[in-house]
């Protein structure tokens, strides 16, 4: 039966050999040398985190995260493969994939309670947004209270010039809290992991 063998190595990648040869009635596979070719897929080829870098107060009623922002850099931070891009809040994708996005927050208020929003909004034309996943919240008490959350959302970027994303939030009622941020720790970030083909 001659055609193609998937060998999977448990990890996520694979190697397919293609013009394989012959596999027998008492299951031995015969690979001639001369017509055997050899094709890898790889797993996850890019990883990235962001976050940002000093305290960000949420606007009102809505507004974009769009200052503070670092590439992760600290406390044996690791990547994989080519690096986000970000400028004023908006990222853009260093090629063209199936991403995962995730994003970690910690937020305090100072001034008693308040509800708020956070949404990952994503655009297909760099223009127009929309919120593609979203977290509401609600901190009750005086002052200095806390909350924190940790929400996703997975992207098909076909084009990496039109398909980005960016960070919305907003205040439904009470005072204005703040997502918490740190140059060395990451308490607010972005977490992108490209999972595969688009």
């Amino acid at each position: 039966m001659p055609g193609s063998i998937k060998i999977d190595d448990g990890s996520g990648n694979y190697t397919i050999l293609t013009n394989a040869g012959s596999l027998g009635s008492d299951k031995t596979l015969t690979i001639p040398n001369e017509t055997a070719t050899l094709a890898t897929t790889n797993g996850i080829t890019m990883a990235d985190a962001w976050r940002i870098t000093s305290n960000f107060t949420f606007d009102s009623p809505n507004g974009i995260v769009d200052t503070n922002w670092e590439r992760v850099d600290t406390r044996a931070y690791g990547t994989i493969g080519s690096a986000m891009t970000e400028s004023s809040g908006i990222f853009t994708f260093p090629t063209t994939g199936i991403y995962k996005i995730d994003f970690q927050y910690s937020v305090f208020t100072g001034g008693g309670e308040c509800s708020y929003f956070l949404n990952i909004q994503t655009t297909t034309n760099n223009s127009s947004y929309n919120n593609a996943s979203s977290q509401l919240n609600f901190i009750s008490g005086t002052a200095n209270m806390y909350a924190g959350g940790f929400f996703s959302f997975i992207m098909d970027v076909t084009d990496t010039t039109t398909h980005k994303i960016r960070m919305q939030n907003g205040i439904i009622t009470g005072t204005a809290p703040a997502l918490r941020g740190d140059t060395s720790n990451t308490e607010t970030g972005l977490f992108f992991t490209r999972l595969g083909d688009t």
